[in-house]
């Protein structure tokens, strides 16, 4: 499938991003105990020395079977040795390759390239080769959605650090997961106008109902007064080394913060203010504490919880 049959499937109806929501909700229950999921992880290797990777990521899907105790109860789910031919068709296999290259823009080519690699389990031939770098950005983006309508469902001003294709996908999940009409202002913050330009002007023709607008990245003033003024949830999708995007101590109590840029120890885009903030803070994988936005954090295993809750 190419980077336009994809598009097409995500957007081609009114209902086409909401689909691609639950299916990335349902992926994220998978991943809880019982949930089905095998997700290794990840292998990284670096490209020279210039703070690009490539990244290789294996998953798999095992349908659980419920567990019956006494009575007929169902007590749990769990991942069962013998499968019926049903269930074995079920199956998933896959890998994805994405990379990080910084220079590729400049070339005409994506920031992120991806593709995904998808087995037929049982016999263990490809199935099909899958364009996936707007797929990438829209399934990073739907993990930001479910957690903003999570955790701040009643925000009406999202403030977006970046103007790249991880901009537009926030802004399309946001948009979709929370109440129609309930967004009443999106700001871009970025270093340059013009992709932020045309991000307002692409938004203000299909969102005519929220103010849009632009602030630089040097313009520290205006930053500070709309996260200490009005800034609900933020969206930080940068590839920054370094936490100047904001103060963390502009944030108003209560904001939410995505922050889906950083996923090495060398890259950081919040600083450890907003981070020391937070009561809590939890991650989907081992691998994020190392992290360079929470790398200064001492965790420690007994502060583990291996959660069954959705």
């Amino acid at each position: 499938l190419s980077e336009s049959n994809v598009r097409q499937c995500i957007t081609s109806t009114s209902s086409s991003m909401m689909e691609c929501l639950q299916v990335n909700r349902q992926a994220y229950m998978s991943l809880t105990k019982h949930g089905g999921a095998m997700v290794p992880s990840r292998l990284g290797v670096p490209y020279h020395d210039q703070g690009d990777w490539s990244l290789f990521k294996p998953a798999a899907y095992y349908p659980p079977t419920t567990v019956t105790t006494k009575k007929g109860d169902a007590s749990s789910s769990s991942s069962s040795s013998t499968l019926s031919e049903q269930e074995e068709e079920t199956i998933q296999m896959g890998l994805k390759v994405v990379s990080v290259r910084a220079n590729n823009p400049q070339n005409g080519l994506p920031l992120v390239p991806a593709t995904i690699l998808v087995l037929d389990a049982v016999s263990g031939m490809v199935d099909a080769v899958v364009a996936a770098t707007y797929l990438t950005a829209v399934r990073t983006a739907s993990g930001s959605a479910w957690a903003t309508k999570l955790c701040q469902p009643t925000a009406k001003h999202l403030v977006i650090f970046g103007a790249g294709l991880q901009a537009q996908c926030h802004i399309d999940t946001i948009t979709t997961v929370l109440a129609p009409h309930q967004l009443e202002r999106i700001t871009i913050v970025n270093r340059s106008r013009g992709r932020a330009d045309a991000l307002v002007k692409q938004y203000s023709q299909t969102h005519p109902t929220i103010i849009m607008d632009v602030i630089l990245l040097e313009d520290r003033a205006a930053i500070q007064t709309v996260l200490q003024d009005s800034a609900d949830v933020i969206v930080c999708c940068t590839n920054t080394a370094t936490p100047t995007l904001f103060d963390g101590a502009w944030l108003r109590p209560n904001t939410h913060v995505n922050g889906i840029g950083s996923y090495t120890p060398d890259m950081q885009e919040v600083d450890a203010t907003v981070v020391n903030r937070c009561s809590t803070v939890l991650i989907d994988t081992p691998e994020a504490r190392t992290v360079g936005d929470l790398k200064h954090l001492q965790v420690s295993d007994d502060n583990n919880h291996d959660d069954d809750s959705p």
